[in-house]
C-alpha cells in the first residue's frame, strides 16, 4: 500500500526518449513530482477529496484493491457466524458492508466521470475490465459465494422446499441487486475482445453463472416477482447483460410480476431466467470456443457438473 502508483500507460509505452520526456510534461508539467502511495490515493478517495478528479484506469484498479480486501473480510466473519449458528451476531461486519458499499458507489463515480478522459481502444478495454472487477465486488456485498458454492456441489442436506428460503437467508441478502451485477459482468466482458480480455475472465463468467443460478432459485422459490412460475402471459423482457440503464430503474423493474430477466448467448438467444439451469448453460456457452487453458477446462468441468446435478434434482 506504501509503494507509489504507476504512472500513466502513455509513459510504459514511449518507444523513446523524448517522446517518454513530452508525455511527462503534458500529464506532471515541468516539475518533477512524485506519484502517491495506495494508501495515500485511498485516503483521498475516502475523504472524498477525489470528487472532482479524473484518473487513469491503472490508478482506479489499484482503489479497488482495498475495498475488495474490505469486503471479503467482512463476509468471511459472516459466513463464519452462520456457519456455527450465530446469525444474528453479525451486525458490525453488516454495517461495514454497506458502508464499503457506498464506497464502490463512489469509485463508480470516479470511473465513470475518468472515462471521457480516456476513452482510447487500449484504455476502454483497461476500464472495461475494472469494471467486471467491480460488479464482481459488488457481488461479494450482496452474496456469499462460499455458501453457493457449497450448496451447488451439493455439500448441504436439504429438502427442495428449504433450497429457496435457505439460499435467500443464508446466501443472497438482496436477490435483485445479485442479478444486476451478474448482467453486467456479462456485458462489459462482451465489450472486451476475447484477444484482449484478462486472463482470469473465465473464472469472473464462473462466479456469475454460479450466483445468478443460485439466485434464480432463491427469488423462484420464495415466489419473487421475477422469476416466479405465474407470471401474467404477456411479460417485458430485460436483457441483463445488454442493459445500460442505472441500477436502480433495473432492480425496481425486476421487482415487477410483467418482467422476465434473461441473459444473452453467443448466438443471441435470449435465455429466461425464470429457469434458473438457464444460467449456467450461458456460462457454459460464454467458454466456448475459449482457449483451452487449465482455468478454462476445469470451469467447464465444474458447471457441467453443476448441470447435470440441477436436472437430477428437478427430474
Amino acid at each position: 500500500m506504501e509503494a507509489p502508483v504507476p504512472d500513466d500507460d502513455a509513459l510504459w509505452n514511449a518507444e523513446s526518449e523524448d517522446e517518454w520526456s513530452r508525455e511527462f510534461v503534458a500529464l506532471h508539467g515541468p516539475d518533477d513530482s512524485p506519484m502517491p502511495s495506495v494508501n495515500t490515493l485511498y485516503a483521498h478517495f475516502v475523504s472524498h477529496d477525489l470528487e472532482t478528479e479524473t484518473l487513469p484506469p491503472t490508478s482506479l484498479r489499484l482503489l479497488l484493491h482495498p475495498l475488495q480486501v474490505s469486503i471479503c473480510q467482512h463476509r468471511q466473519t459472516l459466513d463464519c457466524l452462520a456457519e456455527r449458528g450465530h446469525w444474528d451476531a453479525g451486525h458490525l461486519a453488516q454495517a461495514r458492508l454497506t458502508e464499503n458499499a457506498g464506497f464502490l458507489e463512489k469509485w463508480l463515480k470516479l470511473c465513470r466521470r475518468s472515462q471521457q478522459a480516456y476513452n482510447d481502444e487500449r484504455h476502454r478495454h483497461t476500464t472495461s475490465a475494472n469494471l467486471i472487477m467491480y460488479h464482481l465486488i459488488s457481488l461479494n456485498a450482496v452474496t456469499s459465494f462460499h455458501a453457493i458454492e457449497k450448496y451447488a456441489r451439493g455439500a448441504l442436506r436439504l429438502g427442495s422446499y428449504h433450497e429457496g428460503p435457505w439460499l435467500a437467508s443464508r446466501a443472497i441478502s438482496v436477490g435483485e441487486k445479485a442479478l444486476y451485477h451478474c448482467g453486467q459482468v456479462y456485458r462489459h466482458l462482451r465489450a472486451i475482445p476475447e484477444n484482449a480480455r484478462p486472463a482470469w475472465w473465465p473464472g469472473a463468467v464462473y462466479r456469475a453463472s454460479l450466483i445468478a443460478w443460485a439466485t434464480s432459485k432463491a427469488l423462484g422459490n420464495t415466489s419473487s416477482p421475477p422469476i416466479r412460475a405465474e407470471t401474467p402471459a404477456i411479460q417485458r423482457v430485460i436483457q441483463l447483460d445488454h442493459s445500460t440503464e442505472e441500477e436502480s430503474l433495473i432492480i425496481r423493474q425486476l421487482k415487477r410480476a410483467d418482467v422476465n430477466a434473461v441473459f444473452t448467448d453467443r448466438a443471441e438467444n435470449k435465455l429466461s431466467l425464470q429457469d434458473p439451469i438457464s444460467a449456467l448453460r450461458h456460462g457454459r456457452d460464454l467458454l466456448y470456443g475459449a482457449d483451452k487453458t487449465r482455468l478454462v477446462e476445469a470451469i467447464n468441468l465444474k458447471l457441467h457438473a453443476f448441470i447435470e446435478r440441477a436436472i437430477r434434482s428437478t427430474s
